[in-house]
């Protein structure tokens, strides 16, 4: 429609007979980019990403290191890295199965990030080696309380499966 300087109307043109074919093309086109969008996000996080417990795996974990070290020599902080391993996990899959040991990873998965601040980085490395990454800190000590609040948080029981275990 095309007003002239009367606001009448000059002519009319008809509908596109094209026109909502057109649109449901345009539709699928875009949620075909909005589908491919959420596989490649959903990519990238498998590849960061520990499958069993959600974690950063090393990649991701190496990555936030390097940002952090960076940070600490600029902005004159502290950091630290704590590794954790679980004694006697192997002994855990072979006699209780790998379920409850899958289990037991989960739940020190969830501890760890318990205990943490939400700025420190917990990963899993494989199999039953977890880090910590205690970034920004303002005095080298506060990574010695943060050690005795993962340590401490070890010591209640994890309960799988109808089994009581003890980590620490």
């Amino acid at each position: 429609v095309v007003v002239g300087r009367r606001d009448t109307v000059d002519h009319l043109r008809p509908l596109d007979p094209d026109l909502p074919a057109r649109l449901h093309g345009l539709a699928d086109q875009a949620a075909t980019a909005l589908q491919r969008a959420r596989l490649t996000d959903r990519v990238h996080h498998q590849a960061l990403h520990d499958a069993l417990t959600g974690l950063p795996n090393q990649t991701l974990f190496m990555d936030r290191l390097g940002q952090a070290i960076a940070s600490a020599r600029r902005e004159h902080r502290h950091l630290a890295v704590a590794f954790l391993g679980l004694n006697r996990f192997k002994q855990v899959n072979d006699t209780l199965g790998h379920p409850v040991g899958d289990a037991l990873l989960q739940q020190v998965a969830g501890r760890l990030t318990a205990t943490v601040r939400s700025s420190d980085t917990v990963a899993r490395l494989g199999g039953d080696e977890f880090t910590i990454l205690f970034a920004d800190l303002e005095r080298a000590e506060l990574a010695l309380e943060a050690g005795a609040r993962v340590r401490a948080a070890f010591q209640a029981p994890f309960q799988l499966i109808g089994r009581t275990l003890f980590a620490a």
